[in-house]
């Protein structure tokens, strides 16, 4: 019969004794990290949106075809865009030259995982009742289902998650004395956390960027 290797033996020994946990990912709605990647996402497609033509004119921003959750920062951020491009911004529309509407596509992010898993020798008898006192200690003897994991078959698996967040942003802008069509406009964006990289943090380390506020 093959042997274990005693360091696999030994980490297989503490995962099953320690039994299942739960980890707390978020105390919100969202998690830090999915709020990054959306508004992440959504300010990377707003800058694409080219507002060159609207220097000078007194524009109304429409945005109540955006989701509520996500709309203050994409206000925040389209605002800031027409004040880069020279716009006159007003707050009511009988007031404005330009209406520019925004609509959403998408305002959301996914999660995907690939992975492989590898079958592993049945454990030698010695070490199996080892593990079984050990979990038995704990109150850990079972699965939820009531079977021992023991008597299955062992598998050591190996898994790789990301994160991604996607942005599909569209507007048009017309003339509301005249119905002029002025044309419209349109920004993809997108963020990602995992599959061997992330593409939310600035340009430093993640060290540097807690430390810059006092963390």
């Amino acid at each position: 019969m093959r042997r274990l290797p005693l360091t696999l033996a030994v980490a297989i020994s503490l995962v099953l004794a320690s039994g299942c946990g739960v980890v707390r990912a978020s105390t919100t709605e969202r998690t830090s990290q999915e709020m990054l990647l959306i508004t992440t996402a959504a300010e990377r497609a707003v800058k694409r949106f080219d507002l060159a033509s609207l220097d000078g004119e007194r524009v109304f921003l429409d945005v109540s075809a955006v989701p509520a959750q996500d709309r203050g920062y994409v206000v925040d951020a389209v605002e800031q865009h027409l004040e880069e491009a020279g716009a006159i911004q007003v707050d009511a529309p009988g007031r404005a030259g330009v209406i520019l509407e925004v609509r959403s596509g998408t305002l959301a992010s996914d999660e995907r995982r690939f992975g492989f898993e590898i079958p592993l020798p049945p454990l030698p008898t010695k070490l199996k009742k080892t593990i079984q006192r050990t979990r038995r200690l704990v109150g850990s003897d079972s699965d939820d289902d009531g079977e021992d994991p023991l008597a299955s078959e062992l598998i050591l698996g190996f898994f790789f998650d990301k994160q991604a967040g996607w942005a599909k942003l569209q507007g048009f802008a017309w003339r509301p004395k005249t119905g002029e069509y002025l044309g419209d406009f349109e920004g993809w964006g997108y963020a990602r956390v995992g599959w061997f990289g992330e593409s939310i943090l600035p340009e430093k380390t993640l060290k540097e960027t807690a430390e810059s506020y006092g963390e």
